[in-house]
């Protein structure tokens, strides 16, 4: 957690600090001597440091194939981290840790110390990756990673997104959202979905108590209605309104605004799951490393889950999927 790497880099900063002992106790103090030692290992920790900054960002979007994606990267020999460290979006990490926690979430990796590190195995053409979805629909997360990127990296770093029907990848995370809060419901209970599936009149009656308890995630079409009038009076951040999420054009707008249109491979969600072969291939070459570890003819299915409540597209009204296709 936080305090545990608090703890890490406070004890990192002691040992630093005991490399300071370069005088005698009895020699007389020499200010200036004492502030060239201190630039001097600032400067150099700061330049090593600088050798583990991630090269590569998957910014999703979210419910978009981006954990399967992440998981054949991060399992590439040329890639380490590709994690969702969700730095950059400004939480506890980025206003208490800082930018030296982050980097040394890649320097105390063994992978990245191999392949990216000083100390290194040379010829490994191998980089970070940072895979947090949410990141492509937050301006101030792409600006923290502009201003805290060495100037010298800033055109070297490479952007994978990913987009997906706004209507259907909207559904797809209220679908989420909805299994997980009617686990807590089953939870409350004392129940489990293995003990309701072989039952379906007690299924139904349970997702009728679930939806009567929690309005939020009882109609989908009412949702999307509601968060459709307030979006005009509500930041455009995707923590505000979820429906920015699938405001692709401004958030490529964005992301552009910051860095070059080259720095980034916009893909299709559905040609993804199509074309798993081709498409892993084009996200091989983008990044420049072996085509070989990437290829698979079909996406594993890593963060889906059967869930007898779930809404199904085919369900929606027609007048209200109208409404969701002017709205995007």
């Amino acid at each position: 957690g936080l305090k545990a790497l608090q703890r890490q880099r406070a004890q990192k900063h002691m040992r630093a600090g005991n490399q300071f002992r370069v005088f005698k106790r009895s020699d007389p103090f020499d200010k200036k001597r004492a502030l060239r030692t201190i630039r001097e290992h600032v400067e150099k920790s700061a330049t090593e440091m600088e050798d583990f900054w991630p090269t590569a960002f998957y910014l999703g979007v979210q419910k978009s194939g981006s954990t399967a994606v992440e998981s054949l990267l991060r399992k590439h020999p040329q890639v380490c981290k590709g994690e969702e460290l969700k730095f950059f979006n400004g939480g506890l990490l980025w206003t208490h840790g800082g930018l030296e926690v982050y980097l040394d979430m890649f320097a105390s990796d063994k992978k990245c110390k191999k392949i990216i590190g000083p100390e290194g195995e040379k010829g490994q053409n191998g980089f970070g990756l940072d895979a947090s979805p949410n990141y492509i629909c937050n301006e101030q997360a792409i600006k923290n990673i502009y201003d805290s990127v060495p100037k010298s990296k800033r055109s070297k770093l490479k952007f994978i997104v990913v987009l997906r029907s706004p209507l259907e990848r909207d559904l797809s995370m209220f679908n989420h959202f909805r299994l997980e809060f009617f686990m807590r419901f089953l939870e409350d209970n004392k129940l489990s979905l293995e003990d309701v599936k072989d039952n379906a009149e007690r299924r139904e009656k349970l997702l009728r108590r679930f939806e009567q308890n929690d309005e939020d995630f009882a109609s989908y079409a009412g949702t999307l209605q509601q968060n459709i009038q307030s979006y005009a009076t509500s930041e455009k951040d995707c923590d505000e309104n979820p429906l920015y999420r699938g405001m692709y054009f401004s958030q490529l707008t964005t992301l552009w605004k910051y860095f070059d249109r080259d720095q980034t491979l916009v893909l299709n969600f559905d040609t993804l799951v199509s074309d798993a072969r081709d498409t892993l291939r084009r996200i091989a070459d983008f990044l420049e490393i072996e085509r070989k570890p990437m290829l698979v003819d079909e996406l594993p299915h890593l963060n889906t889950q059967d869930f007898f409540g779930k809404i199904e597209l085919q369900s929606l009204d027609g007048q209200v999927c109208k409404e969701a296709v002017k709205f995007f």
